[in-house]
């Protein structure tokens, strides 16, 4: 069935799908069975349609499904619409867990090539069964006036529906637009998609899962040995006594399905976290830790954040109250203050020095311009003049003053 793609129908669809209804020579049939209307209005008004192409995209079937039986369609007094579980388990023995909730009404279904109908009537069951998980049955009602076409209808839906044995058909008496000689069939989801069962995983299920695995890589196989599978379960499920004595971090289901398992899915408390939140955002998981832990690392993160601004912002500020300092002392009235400090802390050496020149006539005849010039020398030999820094020529370039 490869050859076939099953989609949801749009409005477009409906020229094509006419055009088939139109072409076929069970047009008249097809009418009485469905209760037609245009098909724009089914596929607009439905639950569910579907078109069925090939492989060059052209449809060659559809299929309608609806909330509400076909023939009910426009009826508007309280027995009607999704009331209509009242009358129905009433009329017929249908299965207990049927409900409005979980069933849908087939309204229409047309294919191109009645050789194929059936194949494509389960693939477009299973269908509608994979997309909407909750629904459990398709109901599908032929009216009295159309049971001698029951071998189409045989053809194309009995291998999928069950005939639902009658009850009470008096009650049908008072439903609106359906024949009290009506027939009700009834397809269930355990028909058309096989059920799964998921339990623990045995050695037993590893033929049928190694021929799962080598036929996507038999990479596996090569790197880990060809019972790797059965180890895997062993360690994780403690199926052998080596393994009771050790403490498993997980399980390991299978899905079994008729006795032979299609599925398997190891689970495991041992996982590398760090590396899972360096390659993924994981925030919206709480990181995949404890929620408080998270919520702690994430006020410890804010704290090293604001320490970090709080010493950048300080760091800045001293810099500029050094860089002000400098500004100051690099200008020549700064010079001048910095050289008037130095020479208060040597004035007691210079009043020693020049009261000795005063105090002695031979020495104060000796004083001259070189004499002084030789003082000052001695009393600036531990002066240092302040040469800006780079940082401040480059800051004020040309400032003459600097």
């Amino acid at each position: 069935m490869d050859k076939y793609i099953i989609r949801r129908a749009d409005l477009d669809d409906s020229g094509q799908i006419e055009e088939i209804l139109n072409s076929s020579s069970l047009t008249e049939i097809y009418a009485d069975l469905y209760d037609n209307k245009e098909i724009v209005d089914l596929i607009e008004t439905s639950f569910l349609s579907i078109s069925i192409l090939n492989h060059s995209q052209e449809i060659i079937g559809a299929a309608v499904f609806n909330d509400i039986p076909q023939f009910l369609k426009g009826s508007t007094d309280h027995i009607h619409f999704n009331n209509w579980n009242h009358w129905l388990s009433q009329s017929f023995n249908v299965p207990p867990k049927l409900t409005p909730m979980n069933t849908l009404w087939l309204m229409f279904f047309i294919v191109d090539d009645e050789e194929y109908s059936s194949e494509l009537t389960h693939e477009v069951l299973q269908h509608v069964y994979e997309t909407l998980p909750q629904i459990e049955f398709i109901m599908y009602v032929v009216q009295n006036e159309t049971k001698e076409n029951k071998d189409l209808i045989d053809l194309s839906m009995g291998s999928w529906f069950n005939l639902i044995e009658e009850l009470d058909r008096s009650k049908l008496n008072n439903v609106l637009g359906l024949n009290h000689e009506a027939n009700l069939y009834c397809s269930e989801r355990s028909l058309v998609c096989p059920e799964l069962i998921i339990r623990l995983a045995r050695e037993e299920d590893h033929d049928d899962l190694a021929e799962i695995f080598n036929n996507y890589s038999e990479v596996l196989t090569n790197v880990y040995g060809e019972f790797f599978l059965a180890d895997l379960i062993a360690t994780f499920n403690q199926t052998r006594n080596i393994t009771r004595a050790l403490k498993s971090s997980g399980k390991a289901l299978v899905a079994e399905s008729d006795k032979k398992a299609y599925g398997l899915m190891s689970l495991s408390t041992e996982m590398d976290y760090k590396l899972l939140n360096q390659h993924f955002d994981l925030s919206a998981f709480d990181y995949l830790l404890d929620p408080d832990l998270p919520l702690a690392l994430e006020c410890r993160r804010n704290q090293i954040l604001r320490m970090k601004e709080f010493q950048s912002q300080l760091e800045k500020a001293n810099e500029m109250k050094n860089l002000k300092y400098e500004i100051y002392q690099s200008k020549w009235i700064g010079q001048r203050m910095i050289l008037q400090e130095y020479c208060i802390k040597k004035e007691i050496d210079m009043k020693v020095e020049m009261e000795n020149y005063l105090n002695n006539i031979e020495l104060n005849k000796t004083l001259d311009k070189n004499a002084v010039r030789k003082m000052a020398e001695i009393w600036l030999k531990d002066y240092q003049f302040y040469k800006p820094s780079l940082e401040v020529s480059q800051a004020y370039p040309e400032n003459e003053d600097i």
